[in-house]
């Protein structure tokens, strides 16, 4: 039986925070693996960083520590 290799990540933050200058942060060291070819779902509450997420992974926001790997 062939071994079939995981599909590498579209999108991957490692260890991810992010913090608007002077203010606590929105995010601590946040991870996600989204897999290139899957649908990937943010689900949370309000205020829970699910847009600042996706604006990190485009890149239009600048992390304040960790890796955004697109």
């Amino acid at each position: 039986m062939a071994q079939t290799r995981p599909a590498a990540a579209a999108v991957e933050l490692r260890a991810v925070t992010f913090a608007y200058a002077g203010s606590r942060p929105i995010l601590r060291e946040a991870s996600l693996e989204a897999p290139s070819g899957s649908i990937t779902m943010l689900l949370g509450r309000s205020g829970a960083g699910k847009t600042t997420v996706l604006r990190l992974a485009r890149g239009l926001l600048p992390t304040s520590g960790g890796a955004v790997r697109v």
